[in-house]
């Protein structure tokens, strides 16, 4: 007669296993939930007094690695598309206004454009516009087709890179500039 043997069988540790695994899981999923709230709430205290606009993840997450105003940084300058290579946007200070052009070679003939003119808002410590406008030119630049004028929108430097958050059409989604040297 065979003697039975006592404990746990094999698929029973493997089964144990598995239900610790996904315990562990779902506790670092809470307690980075939580984090990620607690952040947020803190970010939107400290962001009171913004003339009442309720800020969007990204703008709380807004880190300018050289100072705090507007006078510690300028955003002046080319930046270059990192993902890519197939995009610039260049900036210029006017006074308290900079020129903005972004440039998207779209494909070999197809050339995308969007001018505007940003200004530093020192709450959000982005450049935020209002008159953006899209030109799309195809062949040559002589070919070009205004899509809108009304294109709204910011810019902001985090961890020393430069996000385009365009609000009409998302243009900016999954592009990331660096500053040209």
């Amino acid at each position: 007669m065979k003697e039975k043997k006592k404990g746990i069988s094999i698929s029973g540790m493997l089964i144990i296993a598995g239900v610790l695994i996904i315990a562990v899981i779902a506790g670092v999923l809470i307690h980075n939930q939580m984090s990620k709230k607690e952040k947020e709430e803190e970010a939107s205290q400290s962001a009171e007094g913004t003339e009442g606009e309720e800020l969007t993840p990204e703008e709380l997450a807004i880190i300018i690695p050289y100072g705090d105003t507007e006078d510690d940084f300028d955003f002046s300058g080319e930046y270059k598309e990192m993902t890519s290579d197939r995009g610039t946007i260049t900036m210029q200070k006017d006074g308290e206004t900079y020129a903005v052009n972004i440039k998207i070679n779209i494909g070999d003939t197809i050339i995308t454009t969007w001018t505007m003119s940003a200004k530093y808002d020192k709450n959000r410590k982005t450049l935020r516009y209002t008159d953006c406008k899209r030109t799309d030119y195809v062949g040559d630049e002589s070919s070009a087709t205004v899509e809108y004028t009304d294109g709204t929108g910011y810019l902001y430097i985090a961890e020393e890179k430069l996000f385009w958050m365009d609000e009409k059409e998302d243009s900016g989604a999954g592009l990331l500039f660096e500053k040209a040297k």
